[in-house]
């Protein structure tokens, strides 16, 4: 490890991201000396402190140049910081123009958080008229860098499994790996909207951003795709198919949603085989973690026999837990009985 790459983790060592108790004055100190012999990442995360004056005085223009600086660099959580400080309207003025030049530059360096946004800004309509040039314009990212090549960056830096940075919905510290500086992780939700932006939503351009930040495994982007194609009136076998690995590829990860809908392909034979058991075993899984819906519809199967062996004891036992958390065709059942 080089002494640059030593102070920038000395400065996430400080700043608590490894469990140690913070100690932002000393992270200030060591981020600062990591950004000024060129670390990217560093110069990030001593913006941040700055901007919240974590261990050093607050200074927002100073930050704004080093995360200018590190975003032209290619880093890409400061073109994602950038967009969201001109967005907020929170540490400095909104400026929607500013907003979406570095929104189109985060992309570009390929960021799958940032194609989210731009998927939701189309999704619901709020997407500011600076914004229509994005619509449907090829960024260069898509084909420099797929889903597959991601993992292969991860994995050849020894990081299969663990994500190799964290984004929050908020401003805030990011780490990278050492190796590379440039493993990116999908964990940002892209739902920052506009009270004030009113447009017609637009289904197709929605779709169209869904899709290409779902194909990198994004699972926000993975369950809002398949809930819009979902939608459609009369969606074929092929389009029944691909929801059902939208919801597949975003139940694995541990979401109750998913896991709760991809029980119930399961369970009603849309884009798969009618299974039972299977439809069971996702059930449980979204009630387990507080699924008020799965929770009651595991409480069906029990009672109907569907997929299980039937037992009055724990179809009760989920209704009651359903019921617990405002369920209201669970309070129903239990009244009923």
């Amino acid at each position: 490890m080089g002494s640059t790459e030593a102070a920038f983790y000395m400065g996430i060592l400080h700043a608590g991201e490894e469990g140690a108790e913070p100690d932002y004055e000393q992270a200030a100190l060591w981020f600062g000396r990591a950004a000024e012999q060129g670390h990217a990442l560093a110069s990030h995360n001593l913006a941040y402190l700055m901007i919240e004056g974590k261990g050093i005085e607050p200074n927002t223009s100073r930050a704004m140049e080093l995360l200018e600086a590190a975003a032209a660099e290619g880093c890409i959580p400061a073109a994602e910081a950038l967009f969201r400080l001109h967005f907020e309207n929170k540490h400095i003025p909104s400026d929607l123009d500013r907003a979406t030049e570095f929104l189109a530059q985060a992309i570009e360096l390929g960021s799958i958080s940032a194609a989210n946004i731009l998927a939701d800004w189309h999704f619901e309509g709020n997407a500011p008229g600076c914004a229509e040039d994005l619509t449907w314009r090829e960024l260069s990212c898509w084909q420099k860098m797929g889903a597959s090549k991601r993992r292969s960056q991860q994995a050849a830096c020894g990081l299969p499994d663990w994500p190799a940075r964290r984004i929050s919905p908020q401003l805030g510290l990011v780490r990278a790996c050492g190796k590379c500086g440039r493993c990116v992780c999908p964990g940002m939700d892209g739902r920052l909207l506009s009270d004030g932006l009113v447009d017609e939503p637009n289904a197709a351009a929605a779709e169209s951003w869904y899709r290409r930040a779902a194909t990198q495994d994004h699972v926000g982007a993975q369950i809002m795709l398949a809930t819009l194609l979902s939608a459609a009136e009369a969606p074929s076998a092929v389009t029944l198919e691909e929801i059902f690995n939208l919801w597949l590829a975003s139940a694995l990860t541990g979401n109750s949603l998913a896991q709760r809908n991809l029980a119930e392909c399961f369970a009603s034979g849309r884009g798969c085989a009618t299974d039972a058991a299977a439809a069971v075993r996702w059930f449980q899984a979204a009630a387990e973690q507080g699924d008020a819906e799965a929770e009651y519809q595991l409480g069906r199967c029990y009672k109907q026999g569907l997929g299980v062996r039937k037992s009055a004891t724990t179809a009760r036992h989920w209704f009651e837990l359903a019921s617990a958390r405002g369920h209201r065709l669970a309070e129903a059942v239990l009244s009923a009985n």
